[in-house]
């Protein structure tokens, strides 16, 4: 009787022999219908000279740069405040209906003799409060910022009061590449 040793070697073996006569091969053929080679990708050089704009509409908050500046990129240079529209509170507009329709009511009364001057202005006032309710809905201001998309020296900087989306406000030349020092060694 052979030992349980021998069993589980020759199993092993059996199992291994595919992978190790692979590895004596050498690395498997490529298939004929492999796609080519990824190509090497070249060296992209940056743009000479880009126009920054706002990409929203608004107000020039701060500026924090001036012409001929050196810039770095992603460097902070304007500050944009716009409005954010916000929506008016409906209970506001249905207070100001009711408020109305109440005053035109009394009004109505008021010329047929049958309500005070008192109520006529209690229903006015009521009126007049809801309408500067609906009027004072909070203006949202919000801020964007506009940062140099490469590194380099500015140019024809425009800072304008009231800004529409899209519009430039400055332009900026890429730092020149490096010249490669030559070094010659001297005996």
């Amino acid at each position: 009787m052979k030992s349980p040793y021998f069993f589980i070697l020759t199993t092993l073996l059996a199992l291994a022999s595919p992978a190790l006569s692979s590895l004596a091969s050498g690395p498997p053929a490529k298939p004929a219908h492999s796609s080519p080679e990824p190509r090497q990708a070249g060296k992209a050089s940056p743009p000479e000279s880009v126009e920054v704009q706002t990409r929203k509409g608004g107000r020039v908050w701060e500026v924090y740069i001036k012409d001929g500046q050196h810039v770095q990129q992603g460097q902070t240079m304007f500050k944009i405040a716009t409005q954010a529209p916000t929506a008016v509170h409906p209970g506001h507009q249905i207070d100001y209906d009711v408020a109305k329709q109440s005053y035109l009511k009394i009004l109505a009364l008021q010329k047929a003799g049958k309500t005070s001057a008192n109520e006529v202005a209690t229903a006015k006032f009521q009126m007049q409060m809801a309408a500067k309710l609906l009027g004072d809905a909070p203006h949202q201001v919000q801020f964007h910022y506009v940062d140099a998309p490469i590194s380099g020296t500015l140019s024809n900087v425009s800072v304008q009061n009231q800004l529409q989306a899209n519009t430039v406000l400055a332009t900026i030349t890429a730092d020149p590449a490096p010249k490669p020092k030559l070094m010659v060694a001297r005996d």
